[in-house]
C-alpha cells in the first residue's frame, strides 16, 4: 500500500511539474506575442526564458533571408553587436537551421557526441575564450512558423542537470 501511495504521489509530482512548466511556457509566449520588436524580445525576455528551462545562457538566431545566414544581436555595454553564423553543418545553431532538427549535446567538447550528430559537426570554442564561459551541454531548435524557418533557439549549459531533458526539449 505504501508503495502505491509513492508511486501515486510521484506522478501527481510530474503532472504538477508539466502544469507549472505549461504555465510558464503560456506567459512567455505571451510576452513574446505581445513585444513590440525583436529585439525587445532578444533582451527584456532573456531571464523568462533562461528560468523557463532552468538554462544559465541563451542565443538567439533570426534567419538573414537576403545572405542566408543566421543573425544574433548580444549587448556590449550600450552597443549592440552581432554574431553571424553560416546555414550549414559547421556550427550547432547552423546544423538546426539546415536540418530543421532539435540538438541536444551533453557535453560540447565530445567530438564523439558532435560526430554521432554529424561528422561535419563542431563547436566553436571562440565565443567561450572571448567571453571566459564555459559552454557544456547544448539544447538548440529551430524557431519554425507555417513550416518555414525564422530563426533557431539556443539554450546553454542546464543549470540543475547534466543535460537537458523533457519537457525541455518542447521549444
Amino acid at each position: 500500500m505504501a508503495a502505491e501511495k509513492t508511486g501515486e504521489t510521484y506522478k501527481i509530482q510530474i503532472l504538477e511539474n508539466q502544469l507549472q512548466f505549461t504555465e510558464k511556457l503560456k506567459f512567455v509566449m505571451n510576452r513574446i506575442h505581445a513585444a513590440n520588436n525583436v529585439n525587445e524580445i532578444l533582451f527584456q525576455l532573456k531571464n523568462d526564458i533562461l528560468g523557463l528551462f532552468d538554462s544559465e545562457g541563451i542565443t538567439i538566431y533570426l534567419i538573414d533571408p537576403v545572405k542566408r545566414q543566421l543573425v544574433s544581436k548580444y549587448l556590449v555595454g550600450s552597443a549592440i553587436k552581432e554574431i553571424l553564423l553560416p546555414i550549414s553543418h559547421a556550427s550547432i545553431a547552423g546544423y538546426t537551421a539546415h536540418d530543421l532538427k532539435m540538438v541536444n549535446i551533453g557535453d560540447v567538447h565530445d567530438t564523439k557526441e558532435l560526430f554521432a550528430i554529424d561528422p561535419n559537426l563542431k563547436f566553436d570554442s571562440s565565443w567561450d575564450q572571448k567571453t571566459g564561459y564555459s559552454t557544456k551541454q547544448i539544447l538548440t531548435s529551430p524557431i519554425l512558423f507555417e513550416n518555414k524557418i525564422l530563426g533557431v533557439i539556443q539554450l546553454i549549459n542546464k543549470k540543475s542537470q547534466p543535460r537537458f531533458t523533457n519537457p525541455d526539449g518542447k521549444l
